[in-house]
């Protein structure tokens, strides 16, 4: 609506007031301040452990380690944790063969490993995490595996966890699991 010279000044001042709270409005809608306690209660049976505390379970079980890095402001981490780690294929081969450890990547929080204190982003730093969210795995004696960055479909994802739980990467690629699975699958 153009104006003139004779429109109002009032009118003026509220078009524009409303004209900024519904862009204002728009913006907020975009964008989402939770942390991974953002998924909705009852949606997920994923025990997310503290590093420390993962670190010293994954020796004491034997089970592998995996550490889920975030932020808070990462939307592709909430859509991670809302639609791949509420899927039972996913929490079946979690729960069996890992310790989930949540790390945020911005957290000054300290944590000691093997004798060293350092802050979650330093360790993020230090495992090479440039982007979010990035899946890292360790085995049950700290030894780096691997690491995925990026959102991962969840049915991708639990072929990924049993690649990498079951021990196959000990011996083949992921690409050749995948071909005897898809195989077995067809059958």
């Amino acid at each position: 609506m153009p104006w003139s010279e004779s429109t109002p000044t009032k009118t003026r001042v509220i078009t524009i007031i409303l004209v900024l709270g519904l862009f204002a409005g728009g913006v907020a809608a975009f964008i989402d301040t939770g942390g991974p306690e953002a998924v909705e209660p009852g949606k997920t049976s994923v025990r997310w452990f503290a590093f420390d505390e993962g670190f010293s379970l994954a020796k004491q079980t034997n089970r592998k380690l995996l550490i889920d890095v975030y932020t808070d402001w990462c939307s592709w981490c909430k859509k991670m944790d809302k639609e791949v780690y509420t899927d039972p294929r996913v929490q079946e081969v979690l729960q069996a063969r890992f310790v989930p450890v949540k790390l945020d990547a911005e957290s000054s929080r300290e944590l000691t490993l093997n004798n060293r204190t350092l802050s979650e982003s330093r360790l993020a730093q230090e495992m090479g995490v440039t982007g979010y969210p990035t899946t890292v795995f360790f085995d049950s004696n700290v030894q780096f595996i691997t690491k995925v960055a990026g959102y991962v479909e969840s049915a991708q994802f639990a072929r990924i966890l049993r690649f990498i739980g079951e021990d196959h990467y000990r011996s083949k690629t992921f690409e050749e699991f995948l071909s005897i699975e898809d195989a077995s699958d067809s059958q």
